[in-house]
């Protein structure tokens, strides 16, 4: 077996593995929240967070 050969499966093996995590990633995250979230996450450069009246700093 030549050294390209070896490389060539090795590459393959990570690739593989790589593949295998991110399916894995994929169904941890979507078991772990719901659909709504995911999709509908805010945006915070869209506009500024405007915080509640009465949680202003520097009110006493």
């Amino acid at each position: 077996m030549s050294a390209v050969a070896i490389v060539e499966t090795l590459a393959w093996l990570i690739s593989a593995a790589i593949a295998i995590w991110i399916v894995q990633d994929m169904i941890r995250v979507g078991r772990r929240h719901d659909e709504a979230s995911l999709v509908n996450a805010p945006d915070p450069l869209e506009e500024p967070f405007d915080p509640p009246a009465g949680t202003e700093r520097g009110s006493a």
